[in-house]
């Protein structure tokens, strides 16, 4: 499993009940899919200053395309101990619709 840097945001705890067991099993095994795809790496761009086309594609593929050390270790550090990361993730989540029932 990958560590992650960003600071969780405090969600709700769910019972799985007798289903614990099968959705971290659940969860693990789509994280390492997730990590298996190509859609993630640095900011690259071609010699003319354009995104390089392996990302476009990698986009066109997946939907999404997730950039690493875009930020470094000290602006990232300096973000999230300010509050100015969390802030607008805790947003999305706020925002975000709920689901009442399935």
């Amino acid at each position: 499993m990958t560590e992650t840097k960003l600071p969780l945001i405090e969600v709700p705890i769910v019972d799985y009940g007798t289903a614990e067991t099968e959705m971290v099993a659940y969860r693990e095994e789509g994280t390492a899919r997730a990590l298996d795809l190509d859609n993630r790496g640095p900011i690259r761009f071609t010699p003319d200053g354009c995104l390089d086309p392996e990302i476009i594609d990698a986009y066109d593929r997946h939907g999404f395309y997730v950039f690493t050390n875009v930020i470094d270790e000290r602006e990232l550090q300096e973000k999230v101990n300010t509050g100015h990361l969390h802030c607008p993730l805790q947003r999305i989540y706020i925002l975000a619709p709920k689901i009442t029932s399935l």
